[in-house]
């Protein structure tokens, strides 16, 4: 998911990915859901992230290198949650690994060179960064760098006219973005001479007191909202000027803050009504629509959770502009609720575990996730205790 663009992300890799899902007997819906749910991640997963994190560089003044370091832990959890998602629905349905390589998939020669197009310029991206190069510099050097490298592909050097192609597209690209900042800008001009985000904090404040959950939860759905069939960037800024005030009054850090609402502006492409990446998805699975974004949703529930613990828990940030400093232990127990977290909700939303799941015990996985999460240290542990002998209980009883 390099470029970034959850639609885009499912039309280049979904063409492959999606018949690969159901051949293994996955149901359509499910294959398109898996899809847009990994493809909507590739505007949060290091190190090459969106627009939206460029520009969020820009914003803050916070080094790129910076944000990708920051948002690297919630997005290994939240491909985690997708992964045994996945491993979930298999059992379910009791598709088994597969031994060997199918025939049309095997890798050969060229593939390998292949890759070499790929990780070698997101080598130079992360090592000029490191160097001090500005995002605009790594990426100029990372251009030039894979154009050179494009004719060890056969199809380039048989048609290199293929290059200016894309360099083309690269453009009309940038053309696009340009025009959302434009716009976007005009907003900044707007609101900062309404003087509107003070406002709405105070106003927010009054409503919600000086409680974080509520205003976080405001903050989330109204990104949800703005991203509806919205590209990332114009949706992640509007919000993030409008609430980013009445977030960071309450103690929140502005990285912290900005990377929340991030997620949730990513997070809208899988939400129904307008979950445009599921959509995408569905037409190459030949699925229906609303039920590929149902999937999405539940596969990628995890997503609207992530948010919520680095801002309660910014120590999974890793970075001193998260607020706190790394603390080792607080780090550790944040990682281990949280894996554990996952899995529950994962096993939760599917229903399914080392057997179906009744009502009950999905209602007690999600309240159990819920507990491990709170602040309150006791309370967390006990939750945490209950969850694990829960756990070994239901492995014991129904493990194969």
């Amino acid at each position: 998911t390099m470029s970034g663009g959850a639609v885009t992300n499912v039309v280049a890799t979904g063409v492959l990915t999606i018949p690969m899902i159901k051949r293994r007997g996955f149901q359509p819906a499910f294959a398109g859901g898996v899809e847009a749910t990994a493809s909507s991640a590739g505007q949060i997963m290091p190190p090459i992230m969106g627009a939206a994190a460029l520009v969020m560089a820009d914003f803050t003044g916070i080094s790129y290198l910076t944000i990708i370091l920051a948002a690297l832990i919630p997005a290994l959890a939240y491909y985690a949650s997708l992964f045994t998602s996945v491993i979930f629905e298999a059992r379910r349905l009791g598709i088994e690994a597969v031994p060997d390589m199918e025939e049309d998939l095997a890798v050969n020669a060229q593939d390998f060179i292949n890759l070499i197009m790929v990780f070698v310029p997101i080598g130079i991206v992360i090592l000029a960064l490191l160097s001090g190069f500005s995002a605009a510099g790594s990426g100029l050097l990372a251009l030039y760098t894979i154009v050179p490298l494009s004719f060890l592909n056969p199809e380039i050097r048989k048609k290199p006219y293929k290059i200016l192609l894309a360099l083309a597209k690269g453009g009309e690209t940038f053309g696009h973005l340009l025009m959302a900042i434009g716009v976007v800008g005009i907003i900044v001009a707007v609101l900062g001479t309404t003087g509107l985000p003070n406002d709405f904090a105070q106003v927010l404040n009054q409503m919600a007191g000086a409680h974080l959950f509520p205003v976080l939860l405001i903050a989330g759905i109204a990104a949800l909202m703005m991203g509806m069939g919205m590209p990332t960037l114009p949706a992640y800024l509007t919000i993030i000027l409008i609430m980013g005030p009445s977030i960071q009054n309450l103690g929140i850090s502005e990285l912290v803050a900005h990377l929340f609402v991030l997620y949730y502006g990513v997070a809208s492409s899988i939400t129904p009504p307008v979950a445009v990446a599921a959509y995408a998805a569905a037409s190459i699975a030949e699925a229906p629509p609303l039920r590929t974004a149902v999937f999405a949703l539940r596969i990628g529930l995890v997503k609207f959770i992530v948010p919520f613990v680095f801002a309660f828990y910014p120590v999974l940030l890793l970075v001193e502009e998260s607020g706190v400093k790394f603390d080792f232990m607080e780090f550790s127990s944040a990682i281990i609720r949280l894996l554990v977290v996952i899995y529950l909700v994962s096993s939760a939303t599917l229903a399914f575990d080392q057997r179906r799941l009744p009502a009950w015990e999905v209602v007690l996985r999600l309240v159990l996730a819920f507990l491990i999460l709170v602040t309150i240290v006791w309370v967390h542990w006990v939750a945490f205790g209950i969850a694990v002998l829960f756990l070994a209980w239901h492995y014991r009883s129904f493990g194969k």
